[in-house]
């Protein structure tokens, strides 16, 4: 039983371990392409949170969440944006007050104003 728990408990943490080393990679791509800074670059002491359906409203961010760590599935609004980054894939990183969301590009429903796909010359991937 002890050596089942500390299995499990190993598990865990190295798919934390590998979520957050993840999200430094897409943060630093996407800090190389076309980005927002963000106020706070501290990303690690933060969850990330899938979001789809997504919607810029008022400056906060309303969509269906996936595995909250708080809230569990459902429709929410956040906390004021802080800041926003985006990657060569498209996907958004929203921070908030206390969470980063991570929306892909086909999880908008309605794409931000500065999101990179919607310039002009047709390469923002590039």
């Amino acid at each position: 039983m002890e050596d089942e728990l500390c299995i499990n408990a190993f598990i865990v943490f190295w798919i934390i371990g590998f979520t957050i080393q993840e999200l430094s990679k897409r943060s630093s791509k996407s800090k190389e392409a076309h980005s927002a800074e963000l106020d706070n670059p501290s990303l690690n002491n933060k969850a990330v949170v899938s979001m789809s359906d997504a919607k810029i409203i008022d400056g906060r961010l309303k969509g269906n969440v996936t595995n909250h760590p708080k809230l569990g599935n459902q429709r929410v609004k956040t906390s004021s944006i802080l800041g926003m980054e985006f990657d060569e894939h498209g996907t958004t990183l929203v921070e908030t007050r206390n969470t980063v969301y991570m929306v892909d590009l086909k999880g908008w429903r309605e794409i931000p104003e500065n999101h990179p796909s919607l310039e002009s010359d047709g390469n923002w991937w590039n």
